[in-house]
């Protein structure tokens, strides 16, 4: 089976994504599978992928087009199977005030926010009226922790309003919560999604930022968490309801701080987890005995599975689909998955 490996990008991100890219291309290169890489080095190089004759598409890209559902919506235009989730659904989690609006109507907690769209909305009696000092401003559509600061005062807090240049046009802010922070990856077919073992991250600095992400040795994960397991069962509910209503699938990652009160708080989810030696994501199965490329493959399959499951039963199939619903369950049947295992753990 042909996959392309599609990383790089434009996005503040990308030197993430290429590191996720090329675990992603070394662990299909290990399982023998034909590896078509594509470095998006330019806004052309999208368009390149129309004529690339892949059976399926890994995407190892972070931020911007490649995980706001512009990327997606090229792809599900041309019909072009790639893993994880679609446009609509990656539009809106990249989004993470949109995000947090939609949690709470289905009563899952997050963190006290105010949203500015623009300089002009900016409003301080407001702000100072609704969220007390330490505030946490972040650009509402980045991700990596790009851009995000901790304001402990008026006068700090004038200063970034005025001179933020608004990443992405937009700016989140929001109630500073002291706890523990933690992330809980999302994986499986659709309707029978998991949770991972929920990771707790400890920063070497005040909070989890880029370097934390992305340096080794700047920050620890345990797993799982150090965490009653009422707690920790909350925590993956809350995790496998967010994708669930955000329609996400195949996988994500929901990251999670933990309040004074023990009440633990989505802060956003991410449907493209960075894929690094230092990510999250991967030291979550690794605990529970799948490699890196086990991992990789168990996304493909399933992601294969998802593509059979929504497209076998449509009316009016093309003949490129049909082809592709045999091609994958061929596929799947040949496959070194261990299916008692994968079944255990989603019952459970």
């Amino acid at each position: 089976m042909k996959v392309g490996v599609i990383y790089g990008g434009l996005s503040v991100e990308r030197e993430v994504s290429i590191k996720t890219g090329k675990n992603m291309i070394n662990a299909l290169k290990s399982k023998d599978y034909d590896v078509k890489e594509i470095l998006i080095n330019d806004e052309t190089d999208y368009l390149k992928l129309i004529n690339e004759h892949c059976d399926i598409f890994l995407i190892g890209l972070h931020g911007g087009a490649g995980e706001n559902g512009s990327l997606q919506a090229l792809l599900d235009f041309h019909h072009i199977t790639y893993v994880g989730s679609n446009m609509a659904s990656s539009c809106i989690s990249m989004d993470k005030w949109k995000t947090k609006q939609i949690l709470k109507n289905i009563g899952i907690p997050v963190a006290e926010d105010l949203y500015v769209l623009n300089k002009e909305e900016i409003n301080i009696n407001e702000i100072v009226s609704k969220l007390t000092f330490p505030i946490v401003a972040k650009p509402n559509n980045e991700g990596s922790s790009i851009g995000l600061t901790i304001i402990k005062n008026q006068d700090v807090l004038e200063g970034i309003l005025k001179n933020n240049e608004f990443h992405d046009g937009s700016l989140l802010l929001e109630e500073y919560i002291s706890g523990k922070e933690v992330t809980v990856g999302v994986i499986g077919e659709l309707g029978m999604e998991r949770a991972l073992p929920v990771v707790e991250i400890v920063p070497d600095s005040e909070f989890y930022d880029y370097k934390s992400k992305y340096v080794k040795g700047k920050s620890k994960h345990i797993i799982p968490a150090a965490l009653d397991t009422s707690l920790l069962s909350t925590i993956q509910d809350y995790a496998v309801k967010t994708h669930r209503i955000l329609e996400c699938k195949t996988y994500s990652r929901v990251d999670f701080i933990i309040d004074t009160y023990n009440i633990p708080k989505v802060l956003e989810i991410n449907t493209l987890p960075g894929m690094t030696d230092t990510s999250l994501f991967p030291d979550a199965i690794k605990s529970e005995g799948v490699n890196y490329p086990d991992m990789i493959e168990l996304l493909l399959y399933y992601e294969m599975k998802n593509f059979i499951k929504i497209n076998e039963h449509k009316k009016n199939l093309s003949n490129n689909s049909l082809k592709k619903i045999k091609k994958f369950k061929q596929v799947i049947l040949d496959l070194d998955i261990n299916e008692a295992l994968i079944k255990n753990k989603e019952q459970n």
